[in-house]
């Protein structure tokens, strides 16, 4: 009975155990996302939503940094449709869209060789959309997209032959197609230059050792290992912003 009393008193004494702290639910910290309100304007945001939030995991779909990554997905979409509605569709695109995957572009192809089909098919997609603002006629829509097609393959040929790659083939008519024929000619002319100083700067950078300060990033080991090919989204990319401002899309739709 004595111990039996005892062993009553030390359980009634006794601390509860804390355990680890749950993890609310999912509905739960969904209401964060939700408190951010409506993105506006409709599907543009929408599609810059979905195309910055990377898809989820369903082993990962219940940790906060799912939560997390949307909510500041939605934030930024936000963001870029209150400047768009402030400059105009058309000038959103040329100012914000068009230079936005050129960098992405040039640095995914100086990183890791590739350049996602994901890019040329947001630059088509960027197009249409400017192009529906009534930016041109459809004789107009139609060259531009004749000039993409012209690119496609001629860039296609060169990727078969083993010149360039698949990704620089279609960046450079996803890039065409915003560029039309009135500066076609000097935006290859331009990617042609800027590509030869491209590939004698590698190719003379690959004839030294790497300093020890840069041969610690994997990218530059890669870059700079002779069977590597040649990064020429780079040169695209930066041929495109240069010639964009003297196009016909720019004039028309920021007044020269």
């Amino acid at each position: 009975m004595k111990s039996g009393c005892g062993a009553s008193l030390a359980g009634a004494h006794a601390l509860p155990r804390r355990g680890p702290k749950p993890i609310p639910p999912l509905r739960d910290r969904l209401r964060v996302v939700r408190d951010l309100g409506p993105v506006r304007p409709g599907a543009t945001s929408v599609g810059i939503c979905a195309f910055f939030t990377p898809a989820p995991d369903t082993r990962d779909l219940d940790t906060p940094s799912t939560v997390e990554s949307t909510a500041i997905a939605r934030m930024m979409a936000t963001v870029m449709a209150s400047v768009m509605a402030s400059t105009g569709l058309a000038s959103f695109g040329l100012l914000i869209v068009f230079p936005f995957f050129m960098a992405y572009a040039a640095a995914s192809d100086l990183l890791t060789m590739l350049i996602p089909n994901r890019i040329s098919l947001a630059l088509i997609a960027g197009f249409c959309v400017v192009a529906a603002t009534g930016l041109f006629s459809l004789p107009e829509i139609g060259m531009h997209l004749a000039a993409g097609a012209l690119v496609l393959a001629v860039t296609f040929t060169l990727f078969s032959l083993g010149k360039i790659g698949g990704g620089d083939a279609k960046l450079a008519a996803s890039t065409a197609l915003w560029i039309g024929f009135d500066q076609l000619l000097d935006y290859l002319l331009v990617a042609s230059i800027l590509g030869g100083a491209l590939t004698l700067a590698i190719l003379l950078a690959r004839s030294h050792p790497l300093p020890s300060v840069v041969a610690r990033l994997p990218f530059a080991l890669h870059l700079h290992d002779a069977k590597t090919g040649i990064p020429y989204g780079i040169a695209l990319a930066a041929s495109a912003l240069v010639i964009l401002p003297e196009t016909l899309v720019w004039t028309r739709a920021l007044g020269g």
